[in-house]
């Protein structure tokens, strides 16, 4: 069966799915926490979950508490109050999300006879994610998430968050597991397209290094402390971290920064839209117990999100160095790379999304003098939110880079969030 009468068929099961369905789309909200807590619907934060919009990335930075009050309502709204004494509901704290593709098709996906074969799966469970997440108190936050997977469990977040201290939007901390890029105007974790993870700032430090201790991609998560504020247009970050393990493994710390300037005015047509530059350094070591080896590395990531009405154009341009990627013993081995990410979407009647999303990375070896296209991809993106709570997804990721053994990826993913 050729590539393009598979994708034919996958986009008439799309199409199926989608009629089968069609009876759920009464008006309806979300059951998150959130939506229960605030008696509304998804889409006050959210254009299509987990996408945040402007008045999402508010209520996220006031600390999950309503950020046009006066008073936060964190220690207040729907909960058991006395003196020293808050509590809320239990279900105004817990959520669940899931993951599945009903189909995936990929090019040269399998190896048959030291043959590559187009691999098609059905009915892959993705994951469950039970996420507990709310306030303490008035200015005290909390978030924490655990993944279900076929075969894994794991930890993906969990965030303490201090807001609004002194009284001003001027101190604010994150502490726990955390993402350096979250106050940028390309996160990599919040996507517009979830299933499509952009390329450059996933790629960890000492990639071509066997026994690296400490390496962790910029916008994964990683234990430290983050301060952030805002005024006005302006949003910014200072943080520092372990790297990716809970307890330090070496005597380095990592330090990162972001800046960012925003059209704050909700009821402009332009909200949202922002501009930013985030810098980041750390340190990568093996054999500390012994013979320290270590490869210090630096990220700068400029960004900017255009957004107007239901329109949301996004770029982002990763650059990095690395004085010994490999964690060579004796001769050190630099490397640069560079990539970036082109993301356009629009929202068609507030179900309906269309998008494109383009990734390229190209890498340096200083010692040979060369330069290599490592990848480039194009992805296609198509989603239906049949509910506020409820998103049917059709994507496509198309390798482009020059070389004979393409991959190719057609799937169909059903999310929600419960």
């Amino acid at each position: 069966m050729s590539f393009k009468n598979s994708l034919l068929n996958t986009l008439i099961l799309f199409l199926m799915m989608s009629f089968v369905t069609i009876s759920l789309q009464n008006n309806a909200y979300a059951v998150a926490q959130w939506s229960r807590k605030y008696k509304t619907s998804c889409t006050t934060c959210h254009t299509s979950f987990p996408r945040l919009n402007y008045y999402g990335e508010r209520f996220m930075k006031n600390g999950f508490q309503d950020p046009d009050s006066d008073e936060p309502d964190g220690g207040t709204l729907r909960k058991i109050k006395k003196p020293n004494f808050d509590i809320g509901q239990i279900g105004d704290l817990l959520g669940l999300r899931i993951n599945i593709s009903p189909f995936i098709y990929k090019t040269n996906g399998l190896t048959v006879d030291g043959k590559k074969k187009d691999l098609y799966s059905i009915g892959k469970f993705g994951w469950i994610q039970f996420f507990t997440a709310g306030t303490i108190t008035k200015n005290i936050s909390f978030f924490d998430e655990l993944e279900f997977e076929p075969t894994t469990l794991k930890h993906g977040w969990f965030i303490l968050g201090l807001h609004n201290l002194l009284n001003s939007k001027l101190v604010n901390f994150q502490i726990g597991k955390i993402s350096p890029t979250d106050w940028t105007s390309f996160s990599n974790r919040l996507r517009i397209f979830p299933e499509v993870t952009a390329l450059a700032d996933k790629v960890a430090p000492s990639a071509g290094a066997t026994g690296a201790l400490d390496n962790v991609a910029v916008s994964s998560g990683q234990f430290g402390t983050n301060y952030y504020g805002y005024y006005g247009p302006a949003v910014w970050t200072l943080g520092v971290g372990n790297a990716k393990n809970t307890d330090d493994v070496n005597q380095f710390k990592n330090f990162w920064g972001s800046l960012k300037w925003e059209v704050s005015k909700e009821d402009s047509a332009f909200a949202g839209t922002s501009v930013s530059f985030f810098a980041y350094k750390g340190t990568d070591t093996k054999a500390t117990s012994t013979a320290q080896i270590k490869n210090t590395y630096v990220r700068y990531q400029p960004s900017f999100n255009l957004r107007w009405k239901d329109w949301d154009v996004i770029t982002s341009y990763h650059i990095a160095r690395e004085d010994n990627y490999t964690l060579a013993a004796v001769t050190a081995q630099p490397e640069n790379f560079q990539g970036e990410t082109i993301i356009l979407s629009k929202i068609i009647r507030k179900k309906y999304q269309l998008g494109a999303q383009y990734d390229n990375i190209t890498q340096e070896f200083k010692s040979a003098g060369v330069k290599e296209v490592e990848q480039e991809r194009l992805a296609g993106h198509a989603s239906w939110l049949v509910r506020d709570n409820l998103n049917f997804i059709a994507s496509g990721l198309f390798d482009i880079t020059d070389h004979t053994k393409k991959q190719h990826t057609v799937q169909f993913i059903v999310r929600s969030m419960f």
